[in-house]
């Protein structure tokens, strides 16, 4: 199953060209530093670009996508392994001691620390269905991700990866 792993990086203020270029550069080498991909604006996958259409380009925010090295566009990997209790009908969690998780959260609490980031508004979905219904979680801190993405997936008794959305600060 194709997933997404996108958001928006919002900005203190709006940023002229040349600040919004170095923090494009500055997002880039965190996420090279802790092993994931990231594609930034115009530079999202045909799938991100659709759930992102209408938007407007803004000097307020970045548009990104997760995805498992610079060179994929998929980020499926960045969320295994899920371990599931088929006797009972429930999911146990992903196994973060096994997981790029880890990586993914220390990505935007380096990111977090630059004085022109606020704060970061991810989105996990499935990648062929661009539902507007998530698993809300509100203004959390990004040293929580982990647990709170975890938590997402417990709370569904499906085997399937649940529509999440995350106010990271």
């Amino acid at each position: 199953m194709s997933m997404l792993s996108t958001g928006k990086i919002y900005f203190t203020t709006d940023l002229n060209s040349e600040l919004y270029n170095d923090i494009s550069f500055f997002i880039q080498k965190k996420a090279n530093e802790n092993k994931i991909g990231v594609n930034l604006a115009a530079n999202i996958s045909n799938n991100a670009k659709e759930k992102y259409k209408s938007e407007n380009l803004s000097n307020r925010y970045l548009i990104f996508e997760l995805t498992e090295t610079p060179c994929s566009y998929q980020c499926e990997n960045l969320f295994v392994p899920v371990y599931y209790d088929y006797v009972n009908n429930e999911c146990r969690g992903i196994e973060l001691s096994e997981s790029r998780l880890p990586n993914v959260q220390i990505f935007f609490e380096n990111i977090l620390e630059h004085e022109l980031i606020s704060n970061i508004i991810f989105e996990l979905v499935d990648g062929y269905a661009l539902s507007e219904e998530f698993i809300f979680y509100d203004n959390i801190k990004a040293n929580q991700f982990c647990l709170t993405i975890n938590a997402a997936y417990k709370s569904t008794d499906k085997y399937w990866n649940p529509p999440i959305k995350i106010n990271i600060l």
